[in-house]
């Protein structure tokens, strides 16, 4: 059997497996107050750090719906002030954090969810 043959069989396997799954499983009702609180994200962002942050506004800036969850505990929360950061050498980290919500919020993408 050819390398070729074996794939298609392979995607059309997969495409019939799914679909007879799909059909298979009872869709959930859902009630009008559950269907409120239903939103569409590009991307969903774990952490609200520095990271997170950088990833969402570059994101953002690209018209993508983001949402940033976090649970407002940097793991640099302890440090005085940080090293390294090109522009917030010496700065305390929450300053920085602050500054970088602010930069966020004038993208109407982008949306901070509290994750306690």
């Amino acid at each position: 059997m050819q390398r070729r043959t074996l794939l298609k069989l392979a995607a059309l396997s997969t495409i019939s497996l799914a679909r007879a799954q799909a059909t298979a499983r009872p869709q959930p009702t859902l009630s009008t107050h559950d269907t409120e609180l239903i939103t569409m994200d590009d991307v969903i962002i774990i952490g609200g750090s520095f990271a997170g942050l950088a990833g969402a506004l570059q994101l953002g800036r690209a018209r993508r719906k983001v949402t940033v969850l976090d649970i407002g505990l940097p793991r640099n929360r302890f440090a005085g002030h940080s090293h390294g950061l090109l522009g917030h050498d010496h700065k305390p980290p929450l300053d920085i954090l602050a500054e970088a919500r602010q930069q966020l919020a004038r993208y109407p993408t982008i949306k901070l969810v509290s994750a306690r």
